[in-house]
Parts: C-alpha cells; structure tokens; sequence
C-alpha cells in the first residue's frame, strides 16, 4: 500500500531514532524533563481552553478510576499528559511527545504497579498547577514531581 502521509500504525523517524537510543534511558529522561514542562507552559500561557481542561479533567478522573479499581496502566497516566499535549494545538509538539511517551511506556507501566497513589497524587498536582495559569507554578511543579 502506498500512503501520501504516514498512518497510526507507522513508526516515525524520530520514533525509530529514540528507539535505537532507547539503551540510554537517563537521556531519554533528560529529553523529557525538558519536553514537559516546555509543552505544559506554552499551553497554559497561550492556547489552552475551557473545553481543554475538561478533557484534561476526564483524563485525570480516568487514571483515579483505574487505581482505585486496582488496575493502574501506564495508558491511563498517557492519556493525562496526551490531553495536556493536544492542548497545545502543536502537530510537532504532539508528535514528539506521544514518541517520548511510547518510549516509557514499559517502564511507566512497571512503576504504575509500585507507586499508583504517588502517580495520582502527582497528576493531581500537574493538573491544579495547569488549571492556575500560572507558568512559574506549573514548571516548580512538574520539576520538582520529575525529581521525585
């Protein structure tokens, strides 16, 4: 089959690039730490809408149900930090964090197991530092949730 654009199922050459590097998980984290909390700012200070923060509500709502239910995912986490992304209203933003996200998704579902109330905790976190609109807030927040 030929396509004129790449499909969901396609893996992407940055995809491909971040796997063949996957052998060094601290620079993966280092990309993220920065990635995340430069997406969650720049939607917060600028694109960010009412119909976003519900969807990022729901988001959250689903990871509590799915820890409370004692079947924590890592998709459940994702979907959280997706619905942040697509907030954005960036396709390259989006891309590049989906691809980092796929990346952890093995080692975030084995911590999911561990630390699931921690997760919620820390989700929550993010999501009433995001809905403040305060960009300092929310960057204090994320990094100090990614030190552990």
């Amino acid at each position: 089959m030929v396509r004129r654009h790449p499909g969901p199922d396609d893996i992407s050459p940055l995809l491909f690039r971040l796997m063949l590097e996957a052998g060094y998980p601290d620079d993966l984290v280092e990309v993220q730490l920065m990635v995340e909390p430069a997406f969650s700012i720049m939607t917060t200070m600028e694109r960010v809408r009412p119909e976003d923060y519900g969807r990022i509500r729901s988001a959250l709502s689903r990871l509590e149900r799915s820890v409370r239910s004692g079947r924590p995912a890592a998709e459940d986490g994702m979907v959280f930090h997706l619905a942040i992304l697509k907030a954005a209203k960036t396709s390259l933003v989006i891309h590049i964090g989906e691809t980092i996200f796929r990346l952890f998704r093995p080692s975030i579902n084995v911590s999911m197991q561990h630390i699931a109330t921690r997760a919620i905790r820390d989700h929550q976190c993010i999501f009433k530092a995001f809905h403040s609109g305060d960009a300092a807030r929310l960057r204090a927040t994320v990094v100090r949730i990614s030190d552990g």
